[in-house]
């Protein structure tokens, strides 16, 4: 019942929302039973508890906040941004999430962020994931952020947009080719002399650090969005 209600209300609300993507109203009676026009999906969801399948997206650019009458820790938003569909089905790419890159790439310039640098002098190199690359269509996103932190020096790899070779089940199915993509990538990073690597895929910095470790390199490693919080958070407050 609970799950039928739910379904109705929002298929309602559709009816009013010129963006919605079905403006027509079913009944609690329609959603609560199954039939040849709403079945069983998966247990217990029926077609009318599911979304449609979309290109649509949203970003939230979010941001710690402090306040002297209430414990923390807790958050509240710089910007937001949303894009609807733009595309029919027989002309998107399936593979490619650009509703999220277009969404992202309307969310951060209008969030304004400015960082201020609270750490070290430090000299650092940045990976660019496949991922980020390729599906999501980030690029010098990253960078512009790391560029604001003044006392970053940010060394260019040669080959920075080269894949590290982990590719998820691809080092496991081409192991000797995994093994010396990641090498090429290794020996990029040590001819620049940074003391870190920074990338914003979990998977690349896992295979170049272990990569790093077994050929002897001491180079560390870190997720850009951990080095920008402890460069930039106030660890007094």
């Amino acid at each position: 019942d609970a799950l039928a209600m739910i379904a109705a209300k929002n298929h309602k609300n559709g009816t009013e929302n010129p963006f919605a993507h079905l403006r027509k109203d079913f009944s609690f009676e329609f959603c609560r039973h199954a039939s040849e026009k709403n079945p069983v999906v998966a247990p217990p969801l029926k077609r009318s508890d599911c979304s449609m399948v979309s290109d649509g997206a949203a970003a939230l650019v979010i941001e710690n906040l402090s306040s002297r009458s209430l414990k923390g820790p807790f958050i509240g938003w710089k910007s937001r941004a949303q894009v609807n569909d733009f595309l029919p089905l027989s002309r998107r790419d399936r593979t490619r999430f650009t509703g999220a890159s277009k969404a992202w790439k309307k969310a951060l310039p209008q969030a304004e962020i400015k960082l201020e640098d609270l750490g070290k002098p430090i000299k650092l190199t940045w990976h660019t994931s496949c991922h980020a690359k390729r599906e999501m269509g980030i690029d010098t996103e990253p960078k512009d952020l790391l560029h604001q932190l003044k006392n970053v020096e940010l060394l260019e790899l040669e080959r920075e947009d080269e894949c590290c070779g982990f590719g998820g089940t691809f080092a496991v199915k081409e192991p000797h080719i995994s093994a010396a993509m990641v090498k090429d990538k290794v020996d990029d990073i040590s001819k620049t002399g940074a003391s870190c690597l920074l990338s914003g895929d979990c998977g690349c910095l896992l295979n170049i650090s272990g990569a790093m470790k077994h050929s002897g390199n001491s180079t560390n490693h870190q997720h850009i969005a951990e080095f920008i919080w402890e460069r930039t958070a106030n660890n007094k407050s």
